[in-house]
């Protein structure tokens, strides 16, 4: 089951020094550049994903996502952030392998 449809990516590169401090959190570290949402008061649902070591769902080359087993509502939709290509050195502490 896909999770989210394909026309959800709303993802830009911007450099680093354009994006508002308080938003950076909400961005992907690639050294000067920042992988953030295209619109900070529109955000797709993939910014909100949290990390397990043992998730309940996953995504596929393209950045789809799949669940992995039966959600319930209310439960919280949890990835592994290892998967999603960032350099280590910018990975955080709590889910560095």
């Amino acid at each position: 089951m896909q999770v989210f449809s394909e026309g959800d990516a709303q993802v830009s590169v911007r450099r680093k020094d354009s994006i508002p401090t308080e938003f950076l959190g909400l961005c992907v570290l690639r050294g000067d550049l920042v992988e953030c949402p295209k619109y900070f008061n529109h955000m797709e649902i993939g910014c909100y994903l949290n990390h397990a070591k043992n998730p309940n769902a996953m995504h596929d080359k393209e950045y789809r996502y799949y669940a992995l087993q039966d959600i319930h509502a209310g439960e919280e939709i949890t990835i592994d952030y290892n998967t999603l290509e960032e350099p280590e050195e910018d990975k955080e502490s709590y889910y560095k392998e």
